[in-house]
């Protein structure tokens, strides 16, 4: 069985995403990395996420989502940020492989980590880990990269919150320069 082929590839672009009507995107590729950010000029339907007692606000009209895909990491980086700018979530998709180049993607392995800006760190989808794990979709490795990945990013946030939000807010900060430089 190819378990590669079992994993969900999710695009740069978020191609399948039916909820966007319109929007603008630009992406740059560097050595390490690409970042990149989807600007949602029209929704169908706002989307919320419930943490804990509070439900937040993450795509909505003029809500930006800036990714950072690392080439030698298991995870991708989606900031989300709001309609003024302001920073909503920080979210680490845990990765099988991440493909960095223009047409770039990962392979989904189910975990994901939430950093909020209050510094709350949630672990989504421990779930559809174990169920992948089972059903034999993932391999033995796939499933402790996973593991140990997950592990690795709460730790980072855990001791560097606040950094992960500064470098984040200062990538983002730089990429709409360049765009507004470039127009």
């Amino acid at each position: 069985m190819d378990y590669a082929m079992s994993l969900k590839r999710k695009d740069i672009v978020r191609s399948g995403w039916q909820r966007v009507i319109r929007r603008t995107d630009k992406y740059y590729l560097y050595d390490d990395r690409i970042v990149g950010y989807l600007r949602m000029l029209e929704v169908t339907t706002p989307l919320y996420k419930n943490y804990r007692y509070e439900a937040i606000c993450i795509a909505d009209t003029n809500y930006t989502w800036f990714q950072i895909g690392l080439k030698d990491k298991h995870y991708w980086i989606t900031a989300m940020y709001d309609n003024h700018d302001t920073l909503v979530q920080i979210y680490f998709d845990v990765s099988n492989y991440n493909y960095v180049s223009y047409d770039a993607y990962f392979e989904d392995l189910y975990l994901d980590v939430v950093l909020l800006p209050n510094n709350e760190i949630y672990i989504l989808d421990e779930d559809e880990l174990e169920e992948a794990y089972i059903n034999h979709d993932i391999t033995d490795e796939q499933y402790i990269l996973a593991k140990n990945t997950c592990e690795e990013i709460v730790d980072m946030c855990t001791k560097n919150s606040c950094g992960i939000i500064n470098y984040v807010n200062e990538e983002y900060r730089k990429l709409k320069e360049d765009v507004y430089e470039n127009y």
